[in-house]
């Protein structure tokens, strides 16, 4: 019996050898296929820029010195990674397996919902109060509001400033069971500060909830933005708040279509990405511009930019919208004259805004005789003075509120009186730039927050005459600290003379002095 046994299994080896190598033949090709399969099928055609990330560039054989680049293996390999034939059908396939089976996500930067629905990861901090804004934190972001509300009113504009809510905060019932909420304080606590600072908060997500039973859906499922209808809704509460004439945007009038597809539908499944429904106003945001791009209309122009994308763009209502012109016009045209009317009242806008912002361009486009929208950072407030608008609106996303104490905005500091009460000297370190045309000093004082919780941040900068003056520095905090601060003053005016800064901490009435500094004035002048 065992050597039967032992026989059969011989057979049985032998008669498959051929079996053998036919899979071994087929596991190699198949192997192959990622990379001589990119000589007739890019890893990612039909898919660029879908995961929101910088792909590997191929690898350079020479360093910029023209020596050899003995890195080149690995750089081959990353290059590799992001760009292997059927790259991107794969992780497509991959991600739709995932979903389907195990309702889970690929990547983390997209949650998958239930029904449907996709969020961004970035707001799971927020959703889970993972990183809630701390008390001298919201307290500087109050501050640095404020200086940049009494810097835009002091040269004639209305100032208000808004935050965009995540997707999860207004429609958590989709977020996965895994993820439950975590109440928070943060925007209590930060609208709290605010309104103590007397700044102009546009409350858009109050406005969303009241909206969302009668005006039905206001976010996409498939993106981490409102929808054309949610903006409309955050438009009128930001017209509201700061006081302007509207425009005679009738949300009952909007076309439905089914052609929308979102940012994480897209970054999930790169070549299956399913389109959703949006709704669109003719003239407004229908595409029907003058160069046919998204969120265009026949209502308005762009004056500088080519698309709501773009990181400026400056747009005016179109030719002949105005009070005067409605005598004999059709309905439709009656509108817009009449949204003509509401710009010549409004006066002029200027917007820095984030992505949230690229669906609100169309509406403001049509309420005011000029309006420019910028994406730049650090907020440049200085061209406050040189554009003389009527209104200055902030917008960002909830998830990015805490940069409103992470970077001081371009524009001078206000110069104020205070009374010294002493010294009290802490360990402060700062690093004075000229940038353009502002001198900025930047620095910490050491345990600032703990010592002196609801101090601001005085800097007085003297000549080699022992002259000088004193200005309110902007309050910065960063991931783990609330101790940093930041002046700006005119370079013309002191980064040829400023020899010595003084660091105070209090309120103008009484501030101590902790720290001092010397200032190389010819070496700020250069």
């Amino acid at each position: 019996m065992a050597r039967r046994a032992r026989n059969d299994i011989t057979r049985t080896l032998t008669g498959s050898r051929g079996v053998a190598w036919a899979f071994t033949v087929a596991a190699f090709a198949l192997m192959l296929v990622p990379s001589v399969g990119l000589l007739w099928a890019p890893g990612n055609e039909g898919a660029v820029g879908a995961e929101k990330r910088e792909l590997a560039a191929p690898p350079p054989v020479l360093t910029a010195e023209g020596a050899p680049n003995v890195d080149v293996l690995a750089d081959a390999g990353e290059w590799f990674e992001d760009h292997f034939a059927y790259r991107a059908a794969l992780v497509d396939a991959g991600a739709r397996l995932y979903a389907g089976a195990f309702g889970v996500s690929t990547t983390d930067q997209v949650i998958v919902g239930r029904q449907g629905w996709l969020y961004y990861g970035g707001t799971l901090a927020d959703f889970q109060d993972r990183a809630p804004l701390r008390s001298r934190q919201a307290r500087n972001i109050a501050h640095n509001l404020r200086l940049m509300q009494d810097y835009c009113e002091a040269q004639g504009a209305r100032f208000a400033v808004m935050a965009a809510p995540d997707k999860n905060a207004l429609y958590p019932e989709a977020m996965p069971y895994y993820y439950p909420p975590v109440p928070g304080s943060s925007e209590e606590r930060l609208a709290q500060r605010l309104a103590e600072f007397g700044v102009r908060f546009v409350d858009a997500s109050g406005a969303l909830r009241q909206a969302m039973g009668s005006e039905g859906l206001l976010y996409y499922r498939g993106d981490s933005h409102w929808n054309e209808k949610g903006a409309l809704v955050a438009q009128d509460a930001l017209v509201e708040d700061v006081g302007l004439a509207k425009a005679p945007f009738d949300a009952a009038a909007m076309e439905e279509r089914h052609d929308y597809v979102g940012d994480l539908e897209r970054m999930l499944y790169p070549l299956s990405a399913a389109p959703e429904e949006d709704w669109v106003l003719a003239g407004v945001n229908d595409g029907s511009g003058a160069n046919g791009a998204p969120r265009s209309g026949s209502r308005w122009r762009f004056v500088e930019g080519e698309g709501v994308e773009d990181g400026l763009v400056r747009t005016e209502p179109a030719e002949g919208l105005t009070a005067g012109g409605a005598e004999g016009a059709g309905e439709g045209a009656r509108e817009a004259v009449a949204g003509g009317a509401v710009a010549e009242a409004n006066g002029t806008l200027l917007m820095f805004r984030d992505s949230f912002g690229n669906s609100l361009v169309p509406y403001l486009a049509c309420e005011f005789q000029r309006a420019g929208f910028s994406k730049m950072l650090p907020y440049d407030l200085l061209s406050v003075r040189e554009e003389r608008p009527s209104v200055v609106v902030v917008e960002r996303a909830q998830r990015h509120e805490a940069y409103w104490a992470e970077e001081a905005p371009l524009m001078p500091c206000p110069r104020v009186e205070v009374q010294a009460a002493g010294r009290e000297p802490m360990a402060v370190e700062a690093t004075a730039t000229v940038d353009g045309p502002l001198l900025r000093l930047k620095g910490r004082v050491a345990g600032l927050a703990a010592r002196w919780p609801e101090a601001d941040v005085f800097v007085r900068l003297e000549g080699a005459d022992g002259q000088g003056a004193t200005y309110e520095a902007f309050a910065l905090s960063d991931g783990s600290s609330d101790d940093g601060f930041c002046l700006s003053v005119s370079a013309e005016a002191w980064s040829r003379r400023a020899t010595r800064a003084v660091v105070l901490v209090g309120e103008p009435g009484a501030a101590v002095a902790v720290g001092e500094m010397p200032l190389d004035a010819g070496a700020l002048a250069s």
